[in-house]
């Protein structure tokens, strides 16, 4: 949900800065001579992270084990593997992969 907000954000701003170049109102680089830095959007782990009053780090662990090994995932969600143990297990399967 976050990553699809984050995705169509990332679409419209370049689009808006593409205009912008091609019709002369922002010269690469200069646009922010002078001026404090804009305030950045939320990333969609730091979206989530809020949502469900957890650590960035801790939704990025979720989320890349989702992604690589998502039989953990399950081990975790059915209380049979906490995410350290889940971690850890990953990070051994690839030591013994090299």
């Amino acid at each position: 949900m976050y990553e699809a907000e984050a995705r169509e954000r990332q679409r419209l701003a370049g689009a808006k800065n593409l205009e912008n170049f091609n019709n002369g109102l922002v010269t690469p680089g200069l646009e922010q001579l002078g001026k404090a830095p804009a305030p950045r959007a939320k990333t969609s782990v730091e979206q989530a992270a809020d949502a469900f009053g957890i650590s960035k780090h801790v939704v990025a662990d979720i989320k890349s084990i989702a992604k690589n090994a998502p039989e953990k995932l399950k081990a975790m969600e059915s209380g049979k593997l906490t995410l350290q143990e889940a971690k850890k297990e990953i990070a051994d399967v690839k030591r013994i992969e090299k």
